[in-house]
């Protein structure tokens, strides 16, 4: 979620103000993207799943911590 937000404020700043043509092209591909990401890392986290629950709950956690702290980072980044 947090690659989407920064990903979606840093291309909203150039795609603001655009012809209505190209944002009905963006979203579209913007959705796509974000639904492939998504799904692959739904796949791996099943995977990862059938083989080792205890294993996956710390790599989940560590994954989750890693996500957060990017997103720290970027609000504090966009903040100063």
């Amino acid at each position: 979620m947090i690659v989407g937000i920064v990903h979606g404020h840093a291309y909203a700043e150039t795609i603001f103000g655009a012809e209505p043509a190209l944002l009905a092209a963006y979203l579209p591909g913007f959705s796509l993207i974000q639904f492939t990401v998504a799904a692959g890392a739904f796949f791996v986290h099943r995977r990862l799943i059938g083989s080792n629950v205890k294993r996956a709950r710390v790599f989940s956690s560590v994954l989750g911590v890693a996500a957060g702290a990017i997103g720290v980072v970027a609000l504090i980044g966009t903040a100063a």
